[in-house]
């Protein structure tokens, strides 16, 4: 792959990630109000469902002039539908983030406890020779743990930094290694901070992402009844807006369509007339999304 091929493929990632970005501000003030008595279990894989919609929506678009002379039917379920699936992708990506591991921390870690060892094996010497406080020294000797790392090698940093003019010339320890010990003391006790508030992140991420999955599923399953209504007697319905469930064993599927009973067919060789969205509520072929209670 040439340097230019690479380019456009990162391009295209990039801007693809900022699409996802962009159909969830879309819909963050809409996402952030779902209740949570509202929410739906997220059951399914996140990653596929996505695809499967966004892959449909072409064939489903089609019929938004269908679905709009549909009694009852809100169009943003259509409208919305691509940004819904665009922010339920984006909220999975946050949470696998919050979730996930802290990239190299443990070799972070290791590295700072080489440093601080070095450090203090020569704080020691100098201690010895009266030359650096031998009770600063000891007091940043023998901690434990990521944070306790990061804290004694700043610390013998600082230590270092402060009696440089005596110190230098009498040690191996050159300035500029004193500053990248500075450094990944630094990023250690940052990336350590982040590592004990992950429960927090994960927490905030899972609740924002089940939020947007329950607008996902609703709107979606909103589409294919709409469609399962106008394609019932071509049987294609499933062809046009597929189960996110479909090959799942176990309970039933949530999203599974019942369509509008049809009219009474009188001659059993004719066809069954369609049903039209004008029927009164509640009488056979009426809409599906108008309710015959007051």
């Amino acid at each position: 792959m040439s340097i230019s091929e690479v380019n456009s493929v990162t391009t295209s990632a990039d801007a693809d990630a900022a699409e996802f970005v962009a159909g969830f501000r879309r819909l963050e003030a809409e996402i952030r109000a779902v209740g949570e008595q509202e929410l739906e279990p997220i059951n399914l894989d996140v990653p596929s469902a996505v695809a499967t919609v966004l892959g449909a929506l072409p064939e489903i678009r089609a019929f938004r002039g269908e679905v709009s002379e549909l009694a009852g039917f809100d169009l943003l379920h259509f409208d919305r539908l691509r940004d819904y699936a665009l922010a339920l992708a984006h909220t999975h990506s946050m949470y696998r983030a919050a979730s996930g591991p802290i990239d190299g921390l443990t070799e972070l870690a290791e590295e700072a406890a080489e440093l601080r060892d070095t450090l203090q094996s020569d704080a020691a010497a100098l201690a010895k020779r009266r030359i650096l406080d031998s009770g600063a020294v000891s007091r940043l000797r023998g901690g434990n743990g990521y944070k306790n790392i990061a804290i004694e090698l700043a610390g013998l940093v600082g230590l270092f930094r402060e009696n440089w003019a005596s110190i230098e010339g009498r040690t191996a320890i050159r300035l500029e290694e004193l500053e990248h010990a500075g450094r990944r003391a630094q990023e250690l006790l940052i990336a350590t901070g982040l590592r004990e508030q992950a429960p927090v992140a994960v927490n905030a991420a899972s609740a924002l992402r089940q939020r947007a999955f329950t607008l996902f599923v609703r709107a979606y399953g909103q589409a294919r009844r709409a469609i399962a209504y106008l394609r019932w007697d071509r049987g294609d319905a499933d062809d046009i807006a597929p189960s996110l469930y479909k090959g799942r064993g176990g309970r039933g599927e949530p999203d599974v369509v019942t369509p509008p009973e049809a009219p009474p067919v009188q001659n059993p060789q004719t066809p069954a007339p369609v049903a039209s969205p004008a029927v009164p509520a509640g009488l056979p072929g009426s809409s599906p999304f108008v309710s015959s209670r007051g």
